[in-house]
């Protein structure tokens, strides 16, 4: 045996925020690139990360609403607005709070995040406006 004692690698400390692009969106960095590169004449050299990071902190931090509307139309879906509901019932349930399912639908259909603040009910079993509606609707009996 030797008298080596064998070292770790050390790994190099990556931070965890990477991100993956589309094809479009690497085109697009790419082109800014080679803009770059024939503006200055070669002149300045600069990494993608660098340059998507500097595009990035010059935006501001809050995003306009064209762009909050443009990500709602893309990507929100009746699925989506269905599951936020059913949570927010299950929270509510668990919470022993009181929710209002007709204000949850308007949030939903409106794509805000504005949701009233829920209510502790005095009863000892927790019930919500769906529970209810749902309990004292006329039972249909079948003839």
């Amino acid at each position: 045996m030797s008298d080596e004692t064998t070292r770790p690698k050390k790994r190099r400390v990556q931070d965890s925020s990477r991100l993956s692009l589309s094809r479009k969106a690497q085109q697009m960095t790419e082109n800014w690139m080679s803009q770059i590169k024939q503006e200055f004449h070669g002149m300045v050299n600069i990494k993608r990360n660098d340059l998507l990071n500097f595009l990035l902190e010059e935006l501001d931090e809050i995003l306009a609403p064209s762009i909050l509307d443009k990500i709602k139309k893309e990507k929100l879906t009746g699925k989506q607005k269905a599951k936020w509901i059913y949570q927010k019932f299950l929270e509510a349930e668990k919470n022993g709070s009181e929710i209002n399912f007709d204000e949850l639908v308007k949030t939903a259909q409106s794509g805000s995040r504005k949701v009233k603040k829920q209510r502790k009910t005095k009863s000892s079993r927790p019930q919500n406006s769906l529970n209810k509606a749902l309990c004292d609707a006329p039972m249909e009996s079948k003839k």
